[in-house]
């Protein structure tokens, strides 16, 4: 059996290049290396959304050996979402397939927030704040230091 035989409609995949196949100089140039299967054809998803037939970045049932696929899930089972909520759910509800020319970002459905994954970003924001506190703290120190000594008639010191 075919791997495409196997495909549903709007099952999405990763996809990567096999080792040792032959596929040009630009092998991933303007590609994803995210494609859903539609209409028999497993396409990239780089070009607003489904690549073309014309384009070298669809493939049927027989061209698939070239390729090394990693499911992720099917369109069916998800619900777009926006990208800030991956804050709140665990990384396995999330399916993030935004990639340089645009993409989308869904949870599975009847994913439901995380307190795991709440108190993990919560802590990783008051980390990063706390930080940007101190340095805010020394820079303000360093600057009194700078203005003291300009007003002292250094004008060496650094600002």
């Amino acid at each position: 059996m075919n791997v495409i035989d196997k495909m549903k409609e709007g099952d999405i995949f990763r996809w990567r290049y096999r080792e040792g196949t032959k596929h040009g100089d630009y092998a991933y140039h303007c590609c994803s290396n995210i494609a859903v299967f539609k209409n028999g054809r497993l396409r990239d998803t780089y070009w607003h959304g489904y690549a073309t037939s014309s384009d070298g970045r669809s493939w049927m049932a027989d061209e698939c050996f070239k390729l090394d696929l990693t499911f992720l899930a099917n369109e069916a089972d998800l619900e777009p979402a926006n990208a800030y909520q991956a804050e709140y759910y665990d990384d396995a509800d999330i399916v993030n397939l935004t990639h340089l020319n645009g993409g989308s970002f869904y949870l599975r459905k009847g994913a439901v927030r995380s307190q795991a994954k709440m108190l993990a970003s919560a802590r990783y924001k008051l980390e990063q704040s706390e930080s940007a506190e101190r340095m805010a703290a020394w820079r303000s120190e360093r600057l009194r230091e700078s203005i003291a000594k300009i007003e002292a008639g250094d004008t060496t010191a650094h600002i």
